[in-house]
Parts: structure tokens; C-alpha cells; sequence
């Protein structure tokens, strides 16, 4: 196995003393995409900005680039981590070419990610699809050569076609050595671009294996966990 960049070790997280996330032990390597699957208030959230750094643990550790970390979202993304999520954090009133060009010039590198937002380059971001918007946010943040992306529910409202294009991209960063951490909702595309993959419920992980013991076990994993009722926590 390749080195193991982000990591949970027996990881309880939650909102003012309640844990929401228990004994969560969690590894993502260099080179791989980790699938987090789970019905709405599983978890997946709060998992996510546990190791994000934007919550501290309840109890256990997160682990950045093969040392045990507590520091802050901000200090953690210098060191390599970048966050994704279905927000996108662009600013509306500024051209997909200054969004880009906001932290340093990625311009360049940004459009080799992905080509199709040249003609866009000079447009208000505000007035680009949502789909065009989550390339710019994805854009953006492989460009910046992380070392690690966490990527949380991509495919909110965006067209299929589109989502597989992302989840492309991140399959392309993977294989450039990124380690990848994507939540989703929808198990198939995800495990068509995941290598392994952990299914929680209230908290605690349920089911975990390879992308190919995921794919076997696919229907009944939607059945018991992915459509069921959702929990009244405060994570989605």
C-alpha cells in the first residue's frame, strides 16, 4: 500500500460534547479515491470536517500526511489539504478567470484540468451553470497541487454527465499520486471511480471493502442503509 496520507484513528466527532461520529478508524493512501457512503445524518459531514480540521475530536485523532494533526482548516490546506464541496466558494460577481487567479495564477493549469472552461474564461462565474461552477471550484483546487482532496457530495444537483466528469477528474488526480476522500450519495458512479469504499450509519462504519466487494454487495447496501429513514443529528 502506498503511504497513507489522511487518516482517522478510533475518531469520535460531534457538536458541543455529543458525538455523532464513534470509533471511526479511516485510511486514505496516496493514489487511491476512499468513497464515504451513508444515509443523511450518518456522519458523512461531520466525518469530513473532523478531518478538514474545522472540528476538533471528541475523542481519538486525524492524521495529515503521515503525522498525528489539530491544527485549523487554514494551516492544514498550506500543508497540502484542499476541501471541495457542493457550495463551490466562488465569487459570483468575479470571471471564472479572477476566481481562478485569486490565490496565485492557475489559470493555466486549471483549463489543462479541464479544457471545455476556456471560452468561459472572461464570463462571470454567476452566470455559468452549476455544473461549469463545480469545474471552476474543482478547477481551482487541483490546480493548486494538492496532496490531498476531500470532496463532499460533487454530484448535488448537477447532471450526470457532469458528475461523471468530475469524479473523472479527481480519478486523474488519484493516479497522479492525490489522495482522494469523496462523500457521495450515489454508490455505482462513485465505485466505478473508487478503489475502496466505507458505508456508515448513525456514526459508526457498517460495512467496508474494495470497490469490487461494494459493487457485490450494491444492492443490498442501498437497500439496508443508503434509502432508509434519516437521522435527526444535525450532520447530513
Amino acid at each position: 500500500m502506498s503511504e497513507v496520507l489522511l487518516e482517522a484513528r478510533g475518531l469520535s466527532a460531534g457538536y458541543g460534547g455529543q458525538a455523532v461520529v464513534h470509533g471511526l478508524n479511516l485510511a486514505v493512501a496516496a493514489g487511491e479515491i476512499v468513497c464515504l457512503f451513508g444515509p443523511n445524518g450518518s456522519g458523512k459531514t461531520t466525518t469530513l470536517l473532523t478531518l478538514a480540521g474545522e472540528l476538533q475530536p471528541l475523542d481519538g485523532a486525524t492524521w495529515l500526511l503521515g503525522e498525528e494533526c489539530r491544527a485549523p482548516l487554514y494551516q492544514r490546506v498550506r500543508r497540502g489539504l484542499s476541501i471541495i464541496t457542493d457550495e463551490r466558494s466562488l465569487i459570483f460577481g468575479l470571471t471564472t478567470r479572477e476566481n481562478l487567479s485569486l490565490r496565485e495564477d492557475l489559470v493555466a493549469d486549471a483549463v489543462r484540468h479541464f479544457p471545455e472552461l476556456e471560452p468561459h474564461l472572461d464570463r462571470p462565474v454567476g452566470l455559468l451553470s452549476g455544473g461549469q461552477q463545480q469545474m471552476v471550484a474543482m478547477a481551482r483546487s487541483l490546480a493548486a497541487r494538492p496532496r490531498v482532496v476531500i470532496a463532499d457530495e460533487l454530484s448535488m444537483g448537477l447532471a450526470p454527465q457532469i458528475v461523471q466528469r468530475l469524479l473523472e477528474s479527481l480519478r486523474a488526480a488519484a493516479n497522479q499520486g492525490v489522495a482522494v476522500l469523496l462523500v457521495e450519495q450515489h454508490l455505482a458512479q462513485a465505485l466505478a471511480v473508487c478503489d475502496r469504499g466505507y458505508v456508515l450509519n448513525q456514526g459508526r462504519v457498517v460495512v467496508e471493502g474494495s470497490a469490487d466487494e461494494l459493487r457485490r454487495q450494491s444492492k443490498a447496501i442501498e437497500a439496508a442503509y443508503l434509502f432508509g429513514d434519516d437521522d435527526s443529528g444535525p450532520d447530513a
